[in-house]
């Protein structure tokens, strides 16, 4: 996110050493902290090849290198560099919890943070992916970078209980990670297939009810989509050890 949304300041840093993806997400972490006042952090990272492409092939095929014309690949490789530098200067600042797992996604390790919450603590996922709303109970949120969302409100406006919304999105696919669905089938079809409102005569019932793969592409969808992905190591939640030097090691690294 913090890539996209500062498309006309990418020129910043030379190209061996680019940092503006670096300064964006400093900024943001500092915006956050005064807006949720948290009293510790986790970071997680996409780490190595991802065990759904070993699952289903054509998995986020689109975004493999091999697949994106040389301009998205530059890209990328200016993105990567600035993500590796991030995942260092963080322990320099003081974050403890700075996860990345060979074979898995963020967001599988977003899921296992959430797992391996104190009973009686809260947390606050920030994310922009709809994926996430899965993991929503009474001691987790999602900040949307535009709102909070909480398992009541989520309820209220999709109609649906986080715990189904694999489902729904299992049965919508997902064409930008390249998870096919059932045909013409989008959000709204699908959330009042569930909930026994989608009108028996429209075509989009006919698509749900004579589909002939239904449970055969739901249930491949599911394991792509469920978090966190089997397999995804138990993560361990320790608190930040910030001090009064660690704004200087990190500016250090950078230089």
């Amino acid at each position: 996110r913090n890539y996209h949304g500062i498309k006309h300041r990418r020129k910043m840093g030379v190209p061996q050493n680019p940092v503006e993806i670096v300064e964006s997400f400093i900024n943001t972490l500092f915006f956050l902290s005064s807006l949720h006042r948290p009293d510790g952090y986790a970071f997680c990272f996409d780490e190595g090849r991802q065990r759904r492409q070993d699952f289903f092939s054509d998995y986020k095929k689109s975004r493999q290198s091999q697949n994106m014309p040389e301009s998205e690949r530059k890209e990328k490789a200016r993105v990567n560099v600035q993500i590796a530098a991030l995942k260092k200067a963080l322990p320099l600042l003081g974050f403890i919890n700075v996860f990345g797992v060979d074979g898995y996604e963020a967001d599988d390790l977003l899921a296992s943070c959430c797992l391996a919450l104190p009973k009686n603590d809260k947390a606050i996922i920030v994310t922009s992916d709809k994926d996430l709303f899965q993991l929503l109970t009474k001691n987790v949120s999602v900040w949307t970078h535009k709102k909070l969302v909480t398992p009541q409100s989520f309820e209220k406006e999709y109609n649906v209980k986080p715990h189904d919304w694999v489902w729904v999105k299992s049965v919508m696919g997902c064409p930008s990670d390249g998870i096919p669905g059932i045909k013409g089938i989008g959000e709204i079809s699908a959330i009042k297939y569930l909930n026994g409102r989608l009108d028996k005569n429209s075509i989009y019932y006919k698509r749900m009810t004579e589909s002939v793969n239904l449970l055969g592409t739901v249930k491949r969808n599911e394991k792509l989509i469920q978090l966190p992905y089997p397999g995804t190591p138990t993560v361990t939640l320790e608190n930040d050890d910030h001090d009064p030097q660690a704004w200087d090691r990190a500016i250090d690294y950078f230089h």
